[in-house]
C-alpha cells in the first residue's frame, strides 16, 4: 500500500488495506473534491466499465448527482468490500451517506454460441456463457411471466461465487425448493471454482449409483422449457452449465430435437433410444456368452 496516500477516514484506510491498494494493480482509488466534500472512489479496473466511471465523474462534477447504473446504500464495510470485489463502484462520503455502491460491472464475456454437445438442426442456436447476466437474459427472453423467479445466493468463504436459482413460483415443488435452498445455505467451503459439477456433487452426494442424479444442459431453450414444467434450475456464475432438478432416467434420454417434431415422430425416436439401450444391456452380453461357449 502507498503510505503517502492521504486517507480521509478510517473506513477509507480499512478498504485500502483489505483490497490490497498499492499491491493489486487493478484496484483503483480516486479522490476528488466536490462542493467542499472529499469523495473517494474504489473499483476494480478489470471488472468495471470505464465509460460509466467517466460519466459518473463528469455528472458529479457538473450536476452533483449519479445517473448511471443501479445505486444502493450501505453502512456495512464488509458488504462494500464484497461489492467492490464483484466489480461494482463504491463511493465514500457522498452527501449524507457513508457508502454508495453503483453497479457498473463489465465482466469478460463471449458470445452465446450453441454448445458442441447439444447441437440441434432446428430451433435456436444460442447457448449459455460464463456470464450470469447474459444467462439470465437468455432465460428471461423466453419466459415473460410474472411468476418467473431468479434468486441470487453466494457460496464460498473466499471465492464468494454467485449461484442463481430459476423457477416458476406457481409451479415449483415447494418442498424441493426449500430443501435445495437449505442445502445451499449450509454449504461451508472456501471456494467453488469448478462450479456446476462440484456443486451437484456437494448437494446430491453421488454414491454407488452409476446413473447421474441431476441433468446438465447448456441450452437456454431446454432450461426454459423445464422451468415452465415446474423444475428448478441452478446456475453458477463463470459456468455455462445449468443443473436441472429433479431428474430421472427417462429425462436423461431426451433430446432438444424432440420439441421440433410431431408427437408421433418424437415418441418413436425416444422409444428407439430405449430399445437400443436394452439391446446394449442384455442382447449383446447374451450373444457374447452364446458365441464364446456354444
Amino acid at each position: 500500500m502507498n503510505l503517502s496516500t492521504n486517507f480521509i477516514n478510517m473506513s477509507d484506510k480499512t478498504l485500502a488495506l483489505r483490497l490490497g491498494y498499492g499491491i493489486n494493480f487493478d484496484v483503483v482509488r480516486k479522490q476528488i473534491k466536490v462542493n467542499n466534500r472529499t469523495l473517494v472512489f474504489y473499483y476494480l479496473s478489470t471488472l468495471t466499465d470505464a465509460t460509466s466511471i467517466n460519466e459518473i465523474l463528469e455528472n458529479i462534477f457538473i450536476d452533483d448527482f449519479i445517473c448511471n447504473g443501479s445505486v444502493s446504500f450501505s453502512e456495512d464495510i464488509n458488504q462494500i468490500e464484497t461489492s467492490i470485489n464483484a466489480g461494482m463502484l463504491a463511493i465514500l462520503n457522498y452527501k449524507d451517506h457513508r457508502y454508495i455502491v453503483v453497479d457498473i460491472r463489465n465482466y469478460p464475456n463471449r458470445s452465446p454460441s450453441e454448445p458442441e454437445n447439444e447441437k440441434s438442426i432446428k430451433g435456436s442456436h444460442d447457448g449459455f456463457s460464463e456470464h450470469m447476466i447474459t444467462n439470465t437474459a437468455l432465460i428471461r427472453r423466453r419466459i415473460k411471466s410474472r411468476d418467473f423467479r431468479c434468486e441470487l445466493m453466494q457460496i464460498g468463504e473466499l471465492s464468494k461465487t454467485y449461484v442463481n436459482l430459476y423457477y416458476m413460483g406457481n409451479r415449483i415443488n415447494k418442498r424441493l425448493y426449500h430443501e435445495v435452498k437449505e442445502k445451499l445455505k449450509k454449504i461451508d467451503i472456501d471456494s467453488l471454482v469448478m462450479t456446476d459439477h462440484a456443486l451437484a456433487e456437494i448437494l446430491f452426494k453421488q454414491t454407488f449409483n452409476v446413473f447421474p442424479v441431476v441433468r446438465f444442459t447448456e441450452r437456454p431453450d431446454v432450461a426454459a422449457i423445464h422451468i415452465l414444467k415446474g423444475y428448478l434450475i441452478i446456475m453458477i456464475d463463470t459456468s455455462p452449465g445449468a443443473i436441472i432438478v429433479p431428474t430421472n432416467f427417462f429425462e436423461l434420454l431426451q433430446q432438444p430435437m424432440e420439441y421440433h417434431f410431431s408427437p408421433i415422430i418424437s415418441s418413436f425416436g425416444r422409444l428407439l433410444r430405449y430399445f437400443s439401450i436394452l439391446i446394449g444391456l442384455f442382447l449383446v452380453p447374451i450373444w457374447f456368452v452364446s458365441a464364446s461357449d456354444p
